[in-house]
């Protein structure tokens, strides 16, 4: 699953503005990209979603 945020925050502290997180099926991210243009498959949830807390936030 595909989602598209305004700001991810990476385990480092970078900023990705806006991005796209992929999830596998137990819900854990396994990549992020820079959201450059429109894709399929990509829900927008829009907010920030931070992983560099220990369980990852999502905020709106």
């Amino acid at each position: 699953m595909r989602r598209a945020y305004n700001t991810i925050i990476m385990p480092d502290g970078h900023r990705i503005s806006p991005a796209v997180s992929t999830c596998n099926k137990q819900g854990d991210v396994i990549a992020v990209e820079p959201l450059t243009k429109e894709l399929p498959f990509v829900q927008w949830i829009g907010g920030t979603l931070d992983l560099s807390a220990q369980t990852a936030l999502e905020t709106t």
